[in-house]
């Protein structure tokens, strides 16, 4: 399908005005599916995750700097 320069134009703003009219509706409502979940335990959860993730850096960063104090001694 070859669209002319018209074509393109008038393509663009028909998909314009059918984005705006579904950026004003309201989206989808997931309070009753989201308001059984205890999120203070799924907060607590990541950042435990993420804690053990720094620490495992820490560590491995540590004993790369202490390898090469030994090594240059």
């Amino acid at each position: 399908m070859k669209l002319n320069k018209n074509g393109v134009v008038a393509l663009g703003s028909l998909m314009a005005a059918a984005g705006s009219g579904l950026a004003a509706a309201a989206g989808p409502d997931f309070s009753a599916i989201t308001s059984g979940v205890d999120w203070t335990t799924v907060v607590t959860g990541i950042l435990a995750v993420a804690a053990l993730a720094s620490a495992v850096y820490v560590a491995v960063r540590g004993a790369k700097m202490l390898l090469g104090m030994i090594k240059s001694a």
